[in-house]
């Protein structure tokens, strides 16, 4: 005959399974979650006309229309990066360095700026791969841009997720 003792380890054995459970399926649907929107966000988008924000506002919210408004007549252009805690890293880098494109004397400080900054991580104790790995990267991006000048080439670096999250890793 089971004990009291013994019926509490089974109720505790099945609610840790139960736990378990719990946390795989919602580790299950976040993973869902963050494919869905891998699948429907790319990492930087392409130029959308800053006018087109002014459909996405209610216009009954004079609040936002007035402010798109003010964009408008500042910026031709915007620029979508995907949600995923590292836009403003990703936006960050992306803009640099297309407002850069055409002026090889930032891009060569930038690049220095990098090797210089790998170096002293590894004086500071970083492991020397590790720091190498990411700056070689952000290099071979930087290496790209000047070499090529152009939009084309800026958007398949930031688009890879392999080049552009080791660029946000760097950033950060």
């Amino acid at each position: 005959m089971a004990t009291q003792s013994d019926l509490t380890g089974i109720s505790t054995t099945t609610e840790a399974a139960s736990d378990v459970d719990l946390d795989q399926r919602t580790q299950e649907q976040q993973n869902e979650i963050e494919k869905e929107i891998a699948d429907h966000q790319p990492l930087i988008s392409a130029k959308i006309e800053t006018s087109e924000l002014k459909n996405e506002y209610l216009l009954e919210d004079k609040i936002y229309q007035d402010k798109v408004s003010e964009l408008i007549k500042k910026y031709k252009y915007i620029r979508r990066t995907r949600g995923d805690g590292n836009c403003f890293y990703r936006a960050f880098g992306f803009g640099y360095l297309e407002q850069n494109l055409n002026h090889k004397n930032e891009l060569e400080r930038f690049r220095q700026l990098t090797h210089t900054l790998k170096n002293k991580l590894v004086q500071l104790g970083y492991l020397d791969f590790t720091v190498e790995d990411v700056s070689d990267v952000v290099l071979e991006v930087i290496d790209n841009v000047c070499k090529s000048a152009n939009e084309t080439s800026l958007m398949e670096s930031f688009c890879s997720p392999a080049h552009s999250d080791y660029f946000v890793a760097y950033l950060r």
